[in-house]
Formats: C-alpha cells, structure tokens, sequence
C-alpha cells in the first residue's frame, strides 16, 4: 500500500526541512542541532492546536544515577490523581543517536493524560560517543532507579510498563529481557512504538520502503553504525533482540507498526516470536503510515485510536490479556495477523 495524504505531506515536510541532504550524510551534531530547531517549532504547533489538554499538573525534571556514577536527565509526567497511578518508564527514539527528555516531552505528555499513568522519559546516553552497550545500561539502571523512587513519587511499581519508539522500543525490549534473566524489577506490560529488533537491517520492507519518508533504509544503517561498536555487535541478541533464542516469561506486549516502514516486518516479526514462545503480544498497524508518526499527532489520523487500543492494552490483566489474545490471534504456531489501524 502507498502513502496516505497525511504521511506524504509529513514526509515533504521533513525533507524540506533537511535541506540538500540527507540524514547519513550529516554528521550527529549536525543532525541534533536540526532537530532542536525542528523540535522547537513542533512543540510550538503542538501547543496552539492542543492548548491546554497537553497541561499536567506534575512535570518534574530529575537527575538518575547510573552505574558508572555519571547522572543521566529524567523528566517524570503525571497526572492529578487522590491515589498511586501505575507507572511507565519511557526510552526515546532516534537511532540511539538524537533525542532526548525534551523531544519526547510533548508525546509523554499525551501518553500521562490519556492513559492515566505516570511517565518517566529518560535521557539515555547517546551514540557515537556512547556506543552499545551504554546506552542499553543506561536505560536498565533508570528503570531500576524508578522503581525505587516510587514511594517519594506516590506511584505504583507494581503496575510497571516499559515503552518505547524506534530506537527506544529496541531499549525497551531488552530491557524487559534483562529484568527477566537478573532478578527484576517485575514489567507488568511492554509497550512498543515501531522498534528496532533487527539491526541487520535485512527484512523484506526494508527493501520495500528503502526509500521511506521519516527513515529511509540508508538512515537505519546509518543509525546502527552509529550505535555498534564493532559489526559482531549486531548479532548480540541484546542489540537485536529478534535473535534472543528464548523470548518466553516476557511482559506481554503491544507493538504498533506503521505499514510504509523499513522497520515495519522486524517488529511484527518479534511479535510472532514472542507469541512463538508463550509471551502475549499484540500487533497494531497504522494503514498508510509511516515511522514516528506517534509524533506528529496533527498530520496523523490514526493517533487518538492508537491511544485508545494503548489504553485497552494496559488497563487488561494478564490473565485476560492472554485469553483475548489467544482468541483473536489463533494457536501460537501461526504468525499474528496485524490490527490495521485504519
């Protein structure tokens, strides 16, 4: 399927504001220097069209410690509420290369209100000047921090969610592996935004939509290089987590796709093999999108009904999550027919 009209305006949009070249051809600093500015006047729309429904009463930046001793940033989101709310902790996309608490701030804000959680966006160490696997250490020392924190924050860890988008959801996935496999913290669900599960890049709609608004086939190799110390890294079934041979005992999960997205089969793909495993998980596929569009939600038509299919995801138990997913998805042996988001 072709491009919808919004995806297409959203992919002129971007190109315009590249200019001549083309994100693998910019160095990093290069690249966040433009997204700070795009973000700046992203933020700035975002605001006049949604006004005050992006307003929570607690926004609250915060400092986390890792393992090396350095302090990364966090930025906690969250609703009014008289009792703990569940918590989420949320890793950034942007190919572990840009991004940060303040380019996701406006997509967490939105996540909090409508879900009725509170969000933890952390600030992950970046590529190239923190390869794999730092900011991987990173983002499991801040879920372990969180989940620490959550009586001084009034929230509720024992309804704990990790999420992410892109490069963030691949940070999400292994992190949910990692607390499987070292003793905790327990993850109650899994939340995944178009991730990164393949860093070979070699799926069948990587070559389909090489050429894709957004990222291109180009831009994730060029991402991955960024990230990898060494081309073994990718291998690493913490770096892909697609080749984890054993994806049993996971939180389950909801993955979103978007259906004109190189990265679209690998995390369909790792929904079928977590169902492969006995891990519930649950594919939604946005018709015509493609990647990020979760932030764009004024050129995207799809984004309140994402929001409400979050919203039913998180809210099941596992008990019922499992049933209904078994009902609609057909005996684990078969590959998961995606939700299309229309």
């Amino acid at each position: 399927m072709s491009l919808d009209r919004r995806s297409r305006l959203l992919g002129q949009i971007v190109r315009f504001g590249l200019g001549k070249k083309r994100i693998h051809q910019m160095s990093p600093g290069e690249l966040r220097s433009l997204r700070n500015r795009q973000q700046e006047l992203s933020r700035l729309h975002f605001r006049l069209l949604l006004g005050s429904r992006v307003n929570l009463p607690i926004v609250q930046d915060c400092q986390i410690p890792t393992r090396d001793g350095v302090m990364i940033d966090g930025r906690l989101f969250s609703p009014m509420s008289t009792r703990p709310l569940p918590l989420m902790v949320y890793f950034h996309g942007g190919g572990w290369t840009i991004g940060d608490v303040n380019s996701h701030d406006l997509l967490c804000r939105r996540l909090a209100n409508h879900l009725n959680v509170a969000v933890l966006s952390v600030g992950y160490r970046l590529a190239p000047e923190h390869k794999f696997p730092t900011p991987l250490h990173d983002a499991y020392d801040a879920l372990q921090w969180a989940v620490k924190q959550a009586s001084i924050w009034n929230v509720d860890a024992s309804c704990l969610t990790v999420a992410g988008d892109s490069a963030g959801g691949n940070l999400a996935t292994v992190v949910s592996i990692l607390a499987r496999d070292h003793g905790g913290p327990k993850i109650y669900k899994q939340l995944l935004f178009y991730p990164v599960t393949n860093g070979n890049c070699e799926s069948q709609t990587h070559q389909t939509y090489s050429d894709a608004p957004i990222l291109s086939h180009e831009e994730m190799r060029f991402f991955v290089e960024q990230y990898r110390q060494g081309p073994d890294d990718v291998n690493n079934p913490l770096f892909s987590p697609l080749l984890m041979p054993d994806l049993s005992g996971l939180p389950p999960a909801m993955i979103v796709t978007a259906e004109c997205d190189p990265l679209r089969d690998e995390g369909e793909e790792y929904a079928n093999r977590l169902r492969t495993c006995g891990t519930p998980a649950r594919v939604y596929r946005a018709k015509g999108a493609v990647h990020a569009f979760m932030q764009f939600p004024y050129l995207t038509k799809y984004y309140s009904r994402v929001l409400d299919e979050i919203s039913t995801f998180i809210d099941a138990c596992p008990n019922e999550l499992g049933a209904s997913l078994t009902r609609l998805n057909g005996i684990s042996s078969k590959p998961i027919p995606p939700i299309s988001v229309q």
